[in-house]
């Protein structure tokens, strides 16, 4: 019986430590993460449909061993005018919890070269007094991955990044990670937010849809399901006086909220704007990202070439004649014009297109073929649409009452 007892009650032990193990077993506290980011000078998250600051958690590991790594989400990249730098990456994992260690994972794009050259690794419990816990100095070469180990509570996680490796272009440095994972065991439950991650409206990057002299401006029609943070092109291509092929180009790009019709939208200020000074084909890049995201329904977006009448005399790219040469911007073509429902374009080819949309959304672009807005968003639109005439007829009403009234008191004082 004594023997049994301790039989008995040595198998409860193991239990309840497997039970205890398993507990505690780290898991990946950034999946599914919102990313920040922030540069002293350049662009912190080039987001061009392939990269993303919030790729970093979404749980698609870079292949590096065997087969091809996922093609449209390859991670986050960063472009810096100059190599030394200050950018930051920054993590809030939504409940505090006991680290093991931070993994950070290169790209297979240029296998991992363009891992940052100089950072450290920072972790926090209120955002506000980090412990460094590892980083790089002069780091050089290939990188699949590199682990930090702690043992630290905390929170937030912080990267900050100094030096850019030597992957450059003739304009700026560039640094971008694969994945980013923090490993650990939650304190409690995680605060629970909304992911946004960069949405193609289709594929194609083609040199196809012109801008130019009179036809210098190009619109896009679309109703998003969700909320999004950003918009851009993956790609384009722009006149560049240097070559030279025309002055450079100066741009911008609008977006509306549709009201009523499209021409009544175009006429209305738009809900984000921005200007661009172009230096050449993509550059810099059309990547746009908001503080706040705007609520899902139709928007239009409108390119325009703002010098369009500009003119620069030369030898088309350094050969034959003297010529007049204009600004030209090049939007990327589809490989195929997509659903008409979802997509009005004013141009006769489709041009790619991106927005920083709301995850876990099955189809996040509806079809809206009455140019209303959203069906997931309650309508504010009149019965009818205010127009000059109408205007015009009420103001000649109001005159019309106005002297009327004006003869009944004249007409009074006259009676007495």
């Amino acid at each position: 019986m004594k023997k049994l007892l301790t039989i008995v009650l040595a198998t409860a032990l193991l239990v309840s430590l497997f039970a205890v193990a398993s507990h505690a077993e780290d898991t990946n506290l950034a999946l599914g993460r919102n990313v920040e980011t922030a540069i002293s000078e350049g662009n912190a998250n080039l987001a061009l449909g392939f990269w993303d600051k919030n790729y970093l958690t979404d749980g698609l590991v870079p292949v590096f061993a065997e087969g091809e790594p996922n093609q449209d989400r390859l991670g986050w990249y960063a472009g810096s005018p100059t190599q030394d730098t200050y950018i930051t990456v920054s993590i809030d994992l939504g409940v505090e919890a006991t680290i093991s260690k931070v993994v950070l994972l290169g790209q297979k794009f240029l296998d991992g070269n363009n891992v940052p050259n100089t950072f450290d690794v920072n972790l926090s419990t209120d955002a506000q007094n980090w412990t460094k816990i590892g980083g790089e100095v002069e780091r050089e070469g290939p990188c699949e991955s590199l682990t930090y180990e702690t043992s630290m509570d905390a929170r937030y996680l912080l990267i900050t990044i100094t030096k850019m490796p030597n992957i450059a272009d003739a304009t700026n440095y560039y640094c971008g990670f694969g994945e980013i994972e923090v490993y650990g065991t939650a304190k409690g439950d995680a605060v629970p937010e909304t992911t946004y991650s960069g949405k193609n409206i289709g594929n194609g990057a083609a040199i196809g849809v012109w801008l130019q002299g009179d036809n210098h401006s190009a619109t896009l029609e679309f109703t998003t399901a969700g909320g999004f943070k950003g918009f851009g092109l993956p790609i384009y291509w722009a006149s560049n006086a240097n070559v030279p092929n025309g002055p450079f180009a100066k741009y911008k790009i609008e977006l509306f909220k549709f009201e009523y019709n499209p021409e009544y939208t175009l006429s209305q200020a738009p809900v984000k704007s921005y200007e661009l000074d172009g230096q050449g084909d993509n550059n810099p890049a059309f990547a746009f990202n908001f503080d706040e995201p705007l609520e899902a329904g139709t928007y239009i977006a409108r390119f325009t070439i703002t010098n369009f009448d500009e003119i620069l005399r030369g030898k088309m790219n350094g050969q034959g004649d003297d010529v007049d040469m204009t600004p030209y911007l090049v939007l990327p073509k589809m490989d195929a014009n997509p659903d008409p429902a979802k997509f009005v374009f004013s141009t006769a080819d489709a041009f790619n297109f991106y927005v920083v949309g709301e995850d876990g959304i099955e189809t996040f672009y509806l079809a809206n073929p009455d140019n209303t807005d959203s069906p997931s968003q309650p309508t504010t639109q009149p019965a009818t649409q205010p127009q000059t005439g109408d205007a015009t007829v009420a103001m000649f009403a109001v005159i019309v009452v106005l002297a009327l009234g004006a003869v009944i008191v004249f007409a009074k004082k006259r009676s007495f």
